[in-house]
């Protein structure tokens, strides 16, 4: 069962992150950019490369998932303090 910040997070991700049309076309192309390169590395690296090239992109999500957590508690945070003045 999830923590009632797990939840305002999953919400939050869900519900209240909104992008401008020109946001999500840019996050699409650069999303798909990073796909194509992504690729293209891999392809390029042997066996053991590719390995360690996609242990390190699964580290670094995770690193930033853990950063894009902590901004929204620090913003929850922040907003609980206002919202006691």
């Amino acid at each position: 069962m999830p923590t009632l910040l797990e939840a305002l997070y999953t919400y939050a991700q869900k519900n209240r992150t909104t992008y401008t049309l020109e946001d999500g076309a840019q996050i699409k192309e650069s999303g798909d950019m990073s796909d194509r390169a992504r690729k293209e590395l891999l392809s390029m690296l042997p066996e053991k490369g590719r390995e360690t090239l996609l242990n390190y992109i699964s580290e670094e999500e995770l690193i930033q998932g853990l950063e894009l957590e902590a901004a929204f508690r620090a913003g929850l945070s922040i907003g609980l303090e206002l919202s006691h003045l």
